[in-house]
C-alpha cells in the first residue's frame, strides 16, 4: 500500500514500512498456521475429521492456501527475477485469502472489512493521483541504456506534484500499456526547475518498453500519468546537522544524489564529497555537465570535491563523444574551493569515504549517503564503519543507504 494511515502517522513513506509490512504479514501467516493446526489436530483426537469437509471450514483453508502462495511467491528471488508476476499474484492472492477469511467465521469480518476498505482507500488515493496528474513528458536518449523524461510542473498549488524534496520518488504509469504499469523513479530536479525529470534505465517490462518504443526517437512524446510523491521528507533536514557529507551513487543512482547535493548548497555551509561512478559514456558526459554547472552556481565559500569515474570506455566511439569524456572544462575562479577530478576506472572507496590519517578533516560527524549497486553499496558499508577510525578521532560517522528494495 502506498497510502495507508500508519505512513500518514509515522511520517514516513510505503518503502521505509515495507519492514513492517513484511514482519506482519509473516506472523499473520504462522498465527493462521497455528489455527489451522491446533483445530486439525483438536479433530483428530476427537476422530471427526470429516469437520474439516465443512464449508465454513474449506473457506478457511482456502484462505491459508492464499496467504502461503503469497507468502511463497513474496521470496526475494521472486520479486527480483519477475517482479510483475510477483506484485500481480501479491494483490490477487490477498484479495482472495482476506475474502475467504471474511466467510470462514463471522468474528473475522470486521477485521476483513477493515482490510478490504484501506486497500480500497488505497486504490482511490492512487486512480486520484494519476487523474489528478495527468501530463505528457518528452523523452530523449541521453546514454546507450538511459532516457531522460521531462514533463511539465502541475500549475495547480493543490496537485501532489507541486512540490516535492529533494531525494523524492514518483510512479510513472504511461497509459499506452494498460492500467498495471508503472515504474518508480527517482526525480532529478527540484521544484524550483518548474519541470520534473526523470531518469529511466532499461531493465524489464515498463522502462524496456519505454526504451524499444522511444529510445531511438528524439524528443518522442508519452501521454502518462503520475502517482507521488513518495520518499522520506526527513533526510534533507537531517542532513543540514553536518558539517562533513560524503555523497555517493553508481549509475542512475545519481539522480538520489544530485538533488541532495543543491539542497545541501542551498542550506548549509557542510563540506560535501561527491562521489559517482558509471559505465556509460554518454550518460557520463551528461552528468558530468550537469554537477560543473551545480558548482559554477555554488557560493564561494561552498567547498565540493567531485570524484567522477568513467569504469569502461569504449574506444570504437567518434573522437569528439572520447574527448568529451576526457576533458573538464570549467572556470578556475568560479571553484576556488573545489576539486574536480575525473578518471576512467573503478573508485578507491576507501580511500575516498575513509578517512584515515587525512588532517584536513575535521573531527565532527559525518554523513555517508549511498545510492548505488550492491558491490559499490558494500564497498561504502565497510568504509564508513569496521575502516573508520573508532578512537572518535574524525568524529562518528553517519550511514544512509537508499534503495528500491524489491
Amino acid at each position: 500500500m502506498k497510502n495507508s494511515p500508519l505512513a500518514l502517522l509515522v511520517r514516513s513513506s510505503h518503502e521505509r514500512l515495507n519492514v513492517v509490512h513484511r514482519w506482519a504479514g509473516r506472523t499473520f501467516v504462522m498465527v493462521g498456521i497455528a489455527h489451522a493446526l491446533v483445530y486439525t489436530t483438536r479433530y483428530a483426537k476427537a476422530g471427526q475429521l470429516s469437520k474439516l469437509q465443512k464449508t465454513s471450514n474449506v473457506y478457511g483453508e482456502v484462505s491459508l492456501v492464499a496467504f502461503l502462495l503469497l507468502a511463497l511467491t513474496s521470496v526475494a528471488a521472486t520479486r527480483r527475477r519477475a517482479y510483475r508476476l510477483f506484485y500481480t499474484l501479491h494483490w490477487i492472492l490477498a484479495i482472495i485469502g482476506i475474502a475467504f477469511a471474511w466467510v470462514h467465521d463471522d468474528k473475522a469480518e470486521p477485521y476483513c472489512q477493515a482490510a478490504l476498505g484501506l486497500f480500497g482507500f488505497d486504490l482511490c488515493a492512487r486512480l486520484a493521483r494519476r487523474l489528478a496528474n495527468p501530463t505528457q513528458a518528452k523523452i530523449e536518449a541521453v546514454g546507450s541504456e538511459i532516457c531522460r523524461l521531462t514533463l511539465s510542473r502541475p500549475a495547480s498549488k493543490w496537485s501532489p506534484m507541486h512540490s516535492w524534496r529533494a531525494g523524492a520518488h514518483v510512479f510513472l504509469m504511461p497509459y499506452r500499456y494498460g492500467a498495471m504499469a508503472q515504474h518508480p523513479f527517482t526525480v532529478m530536479s527540484m521544484p524550483e526547475d518548474d519541470m520534473i525529470e526523470l531518469y529511466v534505465r532499461q531493465h524489464r517490462n515498463t522502462t524496456k518498453r519505454l526504451h524499444s518504443d522511444h529510445g531511438c526517437v528524439v524528443h518522442s512524446i508519452l501521454s502518462c500519468g503520475i502517482d507521488g510523491p513518495y520518499g522520506t521528507s526527513l533526510l534533507p533536514n537531517r542532513l543540514e546537522s553536518f558539517d562533513r557529507m560524503i555523497l555517493v551513487a553508481g549509475g542512475v543512482g545519481v539522480t538520489f544524489t544530485m538533488p541532495l547535493l543543491r539542497h545541501v548548497i542551498s542550506t548549509s555551509q557542510a563540506d560535501v564529497v561527491f562521489l559517482w561512478s558509471t559505465n556509460d559514456q554518454e550518460f557520463f558526459v551528461h552528468i558530468r555537465d550537469k554537477l560543473l554547472d551545480i558548482v559554477q552556481k555554488a557560493p564561494g565559500s561552498f567547498r565540493i570535491d567531485l570524484r567522477l569515474f568513467l569504469t569502461s570506455l569504449d574506444r570504437s566511439i567518434d573522437e569528439e563523444k572520447l574527448a568529451a569524456v576526457s576533458s573538464v572544462e570549467i572556470k578556475a575562479e568560479t571553484i576556488a574551493t573545489t576539486a574536480v577530478i575525473t578518471e576512467l576506472g573503478r573508485p578507491n572507496v576507501d580511500s575516498i569515504v575513509c578517512p584515515g590519517q587525512d588532517t584536513t578533516i575535521s573531527t565532527n560527524d559525518t554523513a555517508v549517503v549511498c545510492c548505488a549497486g550492491e558491490e559499490l553499496s558494500a564497498a561504502v558499508r565497510a568504509a564508513s564503519s569496521s575502516n573508520w577510525p573508532v578512537d572518535g578521532s574524525k568524529g562518528m560517522v553517519w550511514l544512509y543507504r537508499e534503495s528500491f528494495d524489491l
